[in-house]
């Protein structure tokens, strides 16, 4: 962060996230499914782009809330509310389990909107075995994307 600051260039803004492909199950029922966990607290750029059908993104103030889409909703036949298992691999490879409850449903707007979940980067991490604090990735989004080029050799 210090590196993106240092190097002036005009971001809207950087998010910190972490993910995991897993599969995420309610009673007898499936989904597999990419799992984004993210700093809810500076999510705009995310609140900005998803449609919620149920629930509010308040919701995500349960450290094991997620976001589902209407389609992964309809797939597992859960509700808001509702407790789903997540199985997963570690950064290690180890299998791991993980407990979310829906927080919100989303819009699905087609081929890929099923593509990812949301769920709290902290939590995640502790999925993971990724240090707290720590992310996986960095998006830097900038003020003018025509700048790209520019933008990467300054923070090069």
């Amino acid at each position: 962060m210090q590196a993106v600051t240092s190097s002036g260039i005009p971001t809207s803004f950087v998010t910190k996230a972490s993910s995991f492909s897993g599969t995420l199950i309610f009673q007898n029922n499936t989904a597999a499914q990419q799992v984004v966990g993210t700093e809810w607290k500076q999510a705009n750029c995310i609140r900005s782009r998803l449609t919620l059908v149920k629930g509010s993104f308040s919701g995500m103030d349960n450290p094991h809330g997620i976001i589902i889409s209407d389609r992964v909703a309809k797939q597992l036949k859960v509700e808001l509310g509702d407790t789903i298992l997540a199985q997963l691999r570690t950064t290690t490879g180890q299998l791991n389990v993980g407990e979310f409850q829906v927080a919100a449903i989303s819009h699905d707007p087609g081929l890929f909107g099923s593509i990812a979940a949301y769920a709290n980067l902290a939590y995640v991490n502790s999925l993971l075995n990724v240090p707290q604090g720590d992310y996986q990735t960095l998006g830097i989004f900038l003020k003018r994307g025509n700048n790209m080029d520019v933008a990467a050799a300054k923070l090069y």
